[in-house]
């Protein structure tokens, strides 16, 4: 997430990886992997996102921090969740 210039935080996820709970998600009609304008602000893939977020207040979400690719070798494996 970020604050913009416009004094809001838009609120999306990257969705190089979305895992869902889909029966006990919420407002399932605002799930949206596409690029819009946010109150005026542009967003890349899934910005649309933000409106799902916006709705559904009680959703949380759990991040992966990337910080290279996850392997062994790099001792990152930690990243991932339980």
């Amino acid at each position: 997430t970020g604050t913009t210039t416009t004094g809001f935080e838009l609120r999306y996820l990257w969705v190089g990886l979305l895992l869902l709970d889909l029966p006990n998600l919420p407002n399932h009609h605002l799930l949206n992997m596409e690029l819009a304008e946010i109150g005026g602000v542009g967003g890349d893939t899934a910005a649309a996102m933000h409106n799902f977020f916006e709705a559904s207040p009680e959703v949380k979400v759990r991040r992966i921090l990337h910080t290279s690719h996850i392997h062994r070798d790099n001792h990152n494996l930690y990243v991932l969740p339980p």
